[in-house]
């Protein structure tokens, strides 16, 4: 639903070439659905932005017609490490139907979003662009964490390390604190327990503060307290 409760917003369409559609919540029952988005390759995970007047997506970069082609003709063969499209992170404005692309690193293909509740900072995940390091079951040990500055269009990388993986990030209500969870030692591939990693999110730059150290299971990011100062999480 939108933040003012009069549309009902949902993705339709042949897998791969998914749009968005809405219809007005006074009389759903005899409204026509109008399609909203035209985007060429389609809206893959999306989320209204808390403020209402946009909605953030991921997509595909490019479509591989031949690939696209293909499968459609049921030959349906599937290539190991196929070299596939990266995917990037887009907003559509509600008021001006406008499509702008917010990530254009070719080193990175996006896989999932949060935004601060405040409406001005995208928390972004993104995996490695190289064909061998994503669409494996160990894809998460090759991706780093982003913080997206709504207003400038400057992309902040909280993490830059090999082989650990990282959370996606996720904001406190009030939008002042970012935390991941990460495994204790984040200079290396390791097995030690999971911990939260939290800093505020103006701080650019600035040293996390590491939670559960002397918890002997895994500390993650489950859900925040509404005043912000806790956080759950099952174990």
């Amino acid at each position: 639903f939108s933040k003012d409760g009069k549309w009902l917003v949902y993705r339709s369409g042949k897998a791969g070439e998914e749009q968005l559609y809405r219809m007005p919540v006074a009389g759903i029952d005899t409204a026509t659905a109008e399609q909203i988005t035209r985007h060429p390759t389609g809206v893959g995970i999306w989320r209204f932005a808390p403020t209402g007047n946009r909605i953030y997506f991921i997509t595909a970069d490019t479509i591989d017609l031949d690939e696209k082609l293909r499968r459609e003709k049921r030959f349906t063969v599937n290539i190991r490490n196929p070299e596939t499209p990266l995917s990037s992170l887009w907003a559509f404005d509600l008021g001006g139907n406008k499509t702008t692309r917010l990530t254009r690193d070719t080193s990175i293909t996006v896989t999932d979003f949060e935004t601060s509740d405040d409406g001005k900072y995208v928390a972004f995940r993104g995996i490695a662009s190289n064909r061998y390091k994503r669409g494996i079951t160990e894809q998460s040990i090759n991706g780093d964490d982003f913080l997206l500055d709504v207003a400038s269009g400057q992309i902040e990388r909280l993490t830059n390390n090999t082989e650990v993986p990282e959370s996606t990030p996720s904001f406190s209500p009030d939008s002042k604190w970012i935390a991941f969870s990460a495994p204790d030692d984040m200079t290396r591939y390791t097995m030690k327990n999971q911990r939260v990693y939290l800093r505020a999110v103006a701080d650019k730059g600035g040293q996390r503060k590491k939670l559960g150290s002397s918890f002997d299971r895994d500390v993650t990011v489950g859900f925040w307290s509404p005043d912000g100062k806790t956080i759950y999480f099952n174990e």
